[in-house]
């Protein structure tokens, strides 16, 4: 148990080495305040709303991945409905993107009324694939490509308290006392990075993408036996 998981833990500091050289955070802010080093990718304390726009995109192609799978799911089960129902959530969700990208300038205008005829014409048919529900359904794709956002959140809040731990531990009177202040606050936020990433992450992955296409019930899994 102690192997497994320090490969679980040492794939994870891998990968927070990898994105502490992109993010400029590798050992803190000690290469950029000796070493004059920037960051490789973005400083996420100045860069918020891209980090935003990131997080969103990742959240929209996971979705729609997700979609995309429980429509393939239903179209090999003869669930037709079903399977229509989330390609045509998967054409209005890339609709709405459309739209508000028209209205930031990062996509046509001009297309701006003939896709908004389009999800009108389009909602007859999500009623009848999908149900009264079929909007609340919508509503809560919608929803779940906006909880990655958590994710982004969880990680601008590790590198405040990182930044607020050093800045504490440099306004104390002597070195031992900095040590303790700024030691005990790190080792807190390791503690919260070890845990809260990884159970948001897996929410992220069992509720909001797995229920797009996984079905319960099925045969029972029994492993194969030694005899």
């Amino acid at each position: 148990m102690v192997r497994d998981a320090a490969k679980i833990l040492m794939i994870a500091a891998l990968y927070s080495i990898f994105f502490g050289v992109l993010f400029g955070e590798f050992f803190g802010d000690l290469p950029e305040r000796y070493l004059h080093l920037k960051p490789l990718c973005i400083e996420r304390r100045e860069g918020v709303i891209p980090m935003i726009f990131f997080t969103l995109a990742v959240g929209v192609a996971h979705i729609l991945l997700g979609l995309l799978l429980g429509a393939i799911t239903g179209y090999k089960h003869h669930e037709k409905k079903e399977a229509t129902y989330k390609v045509l959530s998967i054409i209005v969700i890339l609709s709405l993107i459309a739209i508000l990208a028209s209205l930031f300038g990062l996509f046509p205008s001009v297309l701006k009324k003939p896709i908004i005829i389009g999800i009108l014409f389009l909602t007859p048919i999500l009623f009848f694939t999908g149900g009264l529900l079929a909007p609340l359904e919508l509503l809560k794709s919608i929803g779940n490509i906006i909880s990655y956002v958590r994710i982004m959140a969880i990680g601008l809040t590790s590198v405040l308290l990182a930044f607020v731990a050093n800045n504490l531990g440099g306004e104390t009177v002597d070195i031992i006392t900095g040590i303790v202040v700024a030691g005990l606050l790190h080792l807190l936020n390791i503690i919260l990075g070890v845990f809260s990433p990884t159970i948001h992450s897996l929410r992220l992955h069992y509720v909001e993408f797995f229920s797009k296409f996984i079905e319960h019930g099925g045969r029972r899994f029994e492993p194969l036996k030694k005899i």
